[in-house]
């Protein structure tokens, strides 16, 4: 299962404390605190925000636009529209993470590695050589 993030609605597998009958609160026996273990979580739909990069289980890819309920709307990358598909249906992308390589400039070259080039003069269309 996949990292959970905050605005997640998740359920959770628990004993159920003392018998409940209607209304009311149902007691659940769920551990020690507000800690669970992630195995006693299950997800019923990811939270997303407006702008987040999506992709769908198809392979669709897009960006959310809206959420309702379990709901999200995303504007499809392949220009053909949007689409509203469950959450749940939906993966956040997730940028890959930038190594120290990338901010490395490359070294400037040194003179020796310079090729030097004579001048050219630029001809004008019918070749004759334009003077300075």
């Amino acid at each position: 299962m996949g990292l959970f993030r905050k605005g997640d609605l998740v359920s959770i597998t628990a004993k159920v404390k003392y018998d409940h009958q209607e209304g009311g609160t149902v007691w659940l026996d769920i551990g020690s605190g507000a800690m669970i273990g992630a195995s006693e979580v299950t997800m019923v739909a990811p939270h997303f925000d407006i702008g987040d990069p999506v992709i769908h289980q198809s392979g669709a890819t897009g960006y959310i636009r809206a959420t309702r309920a379990l709901l999200a709307w995303v504007e499809l990358d392949d220009m053909t529209g949007f689409a509203t598909w469950p959450a749940s249906d939906l993966s956040l992308i997730t940028p890959e993470p930038v190594t120290e390589q990338a901010f490395k400039p490359e070294p400037p070259a040194s003179p020796d590695e310079v090729e030097v080039r004579p001048a050219t003069v630029a001809a004008a269309p019918d070749e004759t050589p334009i003077p300075y």
